[in-house]
């Protein structure tokens, strides 16, 4: 999926937070968003996505502006992408195969419960999950749920993967996973937008990066 962000703006009340960015992120690429906190990372990432209207410009998906977009065609074309929280967002009061299943059943309705099943077995296999499925996000840790977020964000196979500060909170072996998992994605077309406040944690997921200063690309 070809993204563009055209002159985007964000306000939340009297203060900007994204100011006039331009932004375009080639079908298949993988760029990372880079700044301290409170640049205007998330913000960036959630308007790119189409989780946040923006308050000026325009944000363009295959050269469709998301915001002429009818409101089930909207909800139909969302489940073309995926979104890993910084926080995993998780649903907290359903299991872990419930919070799998969410974006299987939206982008496919009519897939069977067995063939949900094994996409989501297949799929943890590949990344060494084993923690049971009919556990609930509070029973693991913060990088486990990170983790649970990631793999929610890529069990349907996106076009768009927006993945937030991935690498945070996640130990040595759960960081090879994901960046090993992310090349998939990658490799088999996916558009991969990320964040991270340091360069140096992503430089080997993305090779090409933009600087956000006080909700403004500088680099």
């Amino acid at each position: 999926m070809r993204v563009e962000l055209q002159q985007v703006s964000v306000r939340h009340g009297d203060r900007p937070v994204l100011r006039g960015i331009d932004l375009v992120l080639p079908s298949g690429s993988v760029t990372a968003v880079v700044g301290p906190s409170g640049a205007g990372l998330t913000t960036l990432l959630k308007v790119a996505v189409g989780l946040l209207a923006p308050d000026g410009g325009r944000v363009l998906h295959d050269g469709e502006d998301l915001a002429t977009l009818a409101a089930e065609a909207g909800r139909r074309h969302q489940t073309r992408s995926g979104f890993m929280f910084q926080d995993a967002a998780l649903w907290a009061n359903q299991t872990l195969r419930a919070n799998l299943e969410l974006p299987l059943l939206a982008s496919d309705p009519g897939l069977s419960a067995a063939a949900r099943q094994e996409r989501i077995d297949t799929l943890l296999a590949g990344c060494g999950w084993t923690i049971p499925l009919d556990r609930r996000p509070v029973d693991l840790s913060r990088g486990e749920r990170k983790m649970m977020s990631f793999l929610r964000a890529v069990v349907a196979g996106p076009d768009l993967l927006c993945l937030d500060e991935p690498l945070a909170a996640l130990d040595d072996r759960w960081r090879e996973i994901l960046v090993a998992r992310v090349e998939q994605e990658n490799a088999r077309g996916a558009t991969v937008l990320l964040t991270a406040q340091d360069r140096g944690e992503v430089v080997t997921l993305a090779p090409r990066a933009v600087t956000l200063r006080a909700g403004e690309a500088v680099a």
